[in-house]
């Protein structure tokens, strides 16, 4: 059983985990005392060597030649603690996410057994890997195992972008039902605003929220307002 009646569950994005994800939203989770943020891992590891071509890859796309720039870059990608993480291995020519569907089955059982859940929080990838588990759980007959898990009351979605595996489209073809908060860095260089507009069309109840800043969650009292609202609003 959940720890709180009104859990949260928290997907971290690429390269990072639960102990990432449970430091940028600090100040969120600060904030909404009525309910409680629960954080778990992705179940794959990304190695050194992946992350360094995944840093230089970014770096060539956004024109950043220098070393010591890519260190930073580095630096800021690759957890402090615990190691790098991903839901799945994405091939960047077929667009296919191998490990997906043991994602599914894992967090089936974080969801049957730490559950149940009011809402889920994803962030990036993680905000991808958000929208096909509730998706999932108003559709169960889209995959081959039932999750025993109501659907969830509302979605919280940080640079969030549709999953590009065609596969998957199965999993947008029925608008997903659930209030859903897409929330935007104006200067996202990672995920362009355009893939999250995207995602934002899957949704029957979209609101969108857009702040000052990057690929990032963000902090400012005005945001951190409008999140809890959101929250409050949906947990009725």
């Amino acid at each position: 059983m959940s720890i709180a009646p009104n859990a949260i569950l928290c997907l971290h994005g690429y390269l990072q985990n639960a102990n990432t994800m449970e430091h940028l939203c600090s100040k969120l989770s600060s904030t909404n005392n009525d309910v409680e943020f629960i954080h778990v891992d992705a179940p794959f590891t990304i190695t050194s060597e992946e992350v360094n071509e995944f840093v230089n890859a970014f770096a060539l796309k956004n024109g950043i030649n220098d070393e010591e720039s890519k260190k930073t870059l580095l630096r800021a990608w690759k957890p402090e603690v615990g190691d790098a993480k991903t839901w799945w291995k994405m091939d960047e020519y077929s667009f296919n996410y191998a490990g997906f569907e043991e994602t599914i089955l894992y967090l089936k059982s974080v969801l049957e057994n730490q559950g149940p859940f009011v809402g889920i929080l994803g962030f990036s990838q993680g905000a991808t890997l958000a929208s096909l588990v509730t998706s999932i759980l108003e559709n169960p007959d889209l995959f081959v195992t039932k999750i025993n898990h109501p659907k969830l009351k509302f979605s919280l979605l940080f640079s969030g972008l549709k999953s590009r595996d065609q596969k998957h489209l199965k999993f947008y073809q029925n608008t997903i039902q659930s209030p859903s908060l897409h929330v935007l860095g104006n200067f996202d260089s990672t995920v362009d605003n355009s893939q999250s507009m995207d995602l934002t069309k899957c949704y029957q109840y979209p609101e969108i929220l857009r702040f000052d800043g990057g690929h990032e969650i963000p902090d400012s009292t005005d945001a951190l307002f409008s999140i809890q609202k959101f929250i409050n609003e949906n947990l009725q």
